[in-house]
């Protein structure tokens, strides 16, 4: 299996680049008591009044995705939508047993050299899905968002099938040979101080690539700090991590 992946457009200043998310048809459909979702977990896709990602029944309210765009889950996007984006990606903490399905944690602490690395898939991508970028967002709902130093990740496309999901923990030699050598790179995610939601208002919206990922049902990436720092961000159907593709 080739990955490739084009060239990450424009210089750092894109890849801090902040931008605020405006409501789509679909948040604006729900009522005062939720909020919108999208979770691969549970393919749930509407209003709910809990985060209902991490539950493998879906949303206890009973509610139904909003009219406005019947059927569209995380790993389902109806042709012709523009700009789809999938969030909630399987965690893997490199070297952990566990997989962790609900939150991003890297960390580099270069006085003892010792780092908390990670992968990340993303399962039933649409075999119609184009200009597939990558990004990560914050909405003003967000449980757990701290950045402290540098804070800059770099993300690595890998191939899956050279990796054993099903034998925990993923080692990081495995990992490393999993790096597709001659497109090593998708981007680099730049966290900084975006923690510090108080200088930095919610919601926020970061391009960690805006476009080129080779297609494929399963994407498979690591990502890993860069400088000294430490990142923890909370994944839901709204936060964290996420594709963003044409369907």
């Amino acid at each position: 299996m080739r990955f490739s992946v084009n060239s990450v457009l424009g210089a750092s200043s894109c890849l801090l680049a902040l931008t605020h998310a405006l409501p789509t048809p679909q948040e604006n459909s729900c009522d005062a008591s939720s909020q919108f979702y999208v979770c691969s977990l549970n393919n749930f896709h509407g209003c709910c009044s809990v985060d209902p990602c991490a539950l493998t029944s879906g949303c206890p309210d009973g509610q139904s995705t909003p009219s406005t765009n019947t059927g569209v889950s995380q790993s389902t996007c109806s042709p012709g939508t523009k700009a789809f984006k999938q969030f909630s990606p399987t965690m893997y903490t490199i070297g952990v047993d566990n997989p962790d399905s609900t939150n991003l944690h890297v960390e580099n602490t270069t006085s003892t050299n010792s780092h908390t690395e990670q992968v990340f898939t993303f399962a039933n991508v649409p075999s119609t899905a184009t200009k597939i970028g990558m990004g990560w967002a914050a909405s003003k709902s967000i449980t757990e968002f701290v950045t402290i130093g540098s804070a800059t990740g770099e993300v690595y496309l890998l191939d899956p099938a050279k990796l054993d999901f099903t034998t925990l923990p993923l080692t990081s030699d495995a990992v490393t040979a999993a790096i597709d050598p001659s497109n090593p790179t998708v981007g680099g995610a730049g966290f900084g101080a975006w923690g510090d939601t108080k200088s930095y208002p919610l919601p926020q919206t970061h391009i960690i690539t805006a476009a080129g990922i080779e297609n494929h049902e399963l994407l498979a990436f690591k990502i890993s700090l860069r400088d000294q720092g430490n990142v923890k961000l909370a994944q839901t159907g709204q936060d964290g991590l996420y594709l963003q593709y044409d369907c």
